[in-house]
């Protein structure tokens, strides 16, 4: 479907969606225990929230959904083999299949949309040494994929700068294999999603220790799965960045349900909105962000990828040039990310380009809007919709589709705080 947004100031109040790293997380801890746990979240549920309870169903165990969230029954022990669909989710692919493989003598993995074509062989390498074979059936290194082998202890070597969720799956699958550890061969980015994963594991009867080996961080596990009758899935920093920067034009946008004690490293979109100089207010359980100026910034995207589409998007409203380092990894998202965040801007009016993995934004204080160039990737279409409350004129958008991989309702939330959305 394609849009129409006009520019509007937004403003109102809206809850957390759920957060998907939260939730991912909480539903396979709770499906490798021993005993049924409620998974308490809010709906509706993002596609790729639907994947991983589609992948704890092939392994044996049983998602229901109810009005509180999602009540998770234990996967089987048993199973020879396992089919799983990821669909687009890079994080239901690559923490599934180490656990599926601890648990199962073959393992099948496909995917759809720009997930196959994601990479997967640093994860297969670590697997290898435990002993696990993959072959690509259809390619040398993309989805589909099929491994034979019964995952074993070893030590599993793996790069920590590609992709924090390999990391992640091995930590859920250490505690099966009773032994085993993780040795990082490179700096580890995206670091806060492999503190979420270790404090799920703890809160889910399983120790996390760490320490070094000349320049290599070592993980290990010990003990095993024992689920609480209820768990609580935080609220979504990373959804949220897309409401908060839209208070930051005008405002207030105030969201309900995020935790400052959260490890999920986008709720960093608040210190730069600050530093940029919207206007933020913290007080129990809300954040409120409303318009204060707008002042280009710098900052590093290594730790916090996703967040670089909408900090591109304030950035335009500034008047002066803006630097994100480290920008790299966005190459190899749903899109070319950071391709996709250049004809963003481009199209709309603005100015950006790379040198490099640096992507600089030189900011005019206002975009002109238009027809917005955008491939079906939710956080860029969620980042053009958010742009159009800086435009001088109407936004066109499409693949308005992909919002449902995080946010089914987003843009029906955009129209509870303001904004003027024509379906064409």
């Amino acid at each position: 479907m394609e849009m129409k947004l006009s520019p509007q100031k937004l403003a109102g109040v809206l809850p957390a969606v759920t957060a998907k790293a939260s939730g991912h997380r909480l539903l396979l801890a709770a499906a490798l225990s021993d005993t049924p746990c409620l998974v308490k979240m809010n709906g509706p549920y993002s596609d790729d929230l639907l994947a991983t309870m589609d992948g704890i169903r092939a392994l044996g165990g049983s998602v229901t959904l109810t009005e509180e969230g999602a009540l998770v029954m234990p996967v089987a022990k048993d199973k020879t083999s396992a089919e799983l669909f990821a669909n687009e989710s890079g994080t239901t692919a690559r923490i599934l299949l180490p656990v599926a493989s601890a648990l199962c003598d073959e393992v099948t993995l496909s995917g759809a949309g720009k997930l196959p074509f994601r990479p997967f062989t640093p994860l297969t390498d670590a697997m290898a040494l435990g002993g696990v074979k993959t072959t690509f059936p259809d390619s040398g290194a993309f989805l589909p994929l099929q491994t034979k082998g019964r995952l074993q202890a070893a030590e599993f070597l793996l790069p920590g700068n590609i992709s924090s969720q390999y990391i992640s799956g091995l930590l859920f699958a250490l505690p099966l294999l009773g032994g085993g550890s993780i040795c990082l061969t490179t700096t580890l980015e995206s670091e806060p999603y492999v503190f979420m994963t270790i404090a799920v594991l703890r809160r889910f009867g399983v120790s996390v220790t760490e320490h070094y080996e000349g320049e290599h961080r070592i993980f290990q596990t010990s003990g095993n799965y024992q689920a609480p009758s209820a768990v609580q899935a935080e609220g979504d920093w990373s959804a949220a960045a897309f409401y908060l920067a839209a208070g930051s034009f005008g405002g207030p946008v105030t969201l309900t349900g995020l935790s400052e004690e959260s490890e999920q490293g986008d709720q960093k979109i608040l210190a730069l909105l600050e530093e940029s100089g919207a206007k933020v207010e913290r007080f129990e359980d809300r954040t409120s962000v409303s318009y204060g100026k707008n002042n280009p910034f710098v900052c590093s995207a290594e730790q916090i990828p996703d967040l670089v589409p909408i900090l591109a998007v304030r950035a335009a409203a500034a008047k002066g040039e803006s630097r994100i380092h480290s920008c790299g990894r966005l190459r190899i998202k749903e899109s070319d990310r950071l391709a996709a965040v250049v004809d963003l801007i481009t199209s709309l009016g603005g100015e950006a380009f790379c040198e490099g993995d640096t992507l600089i934004i030189r900011g005019k204080g206002t975009l002109s809007g238009g027809v917005a160039k955008l491939p079906f990737d939710h956080r860029m279409v969620m980042s053009a919709a958010v742009a159009s409350c800086i435009c001088e004129n109407e936004v066109f958008l499409s693949n308005t589709a992909s919002v449902s991989k995080s946010d089914p309702a987003f843009f029906a939330r955009l129209e509870a705080i303001g904004g003027q959305i024509d379906r064409l």
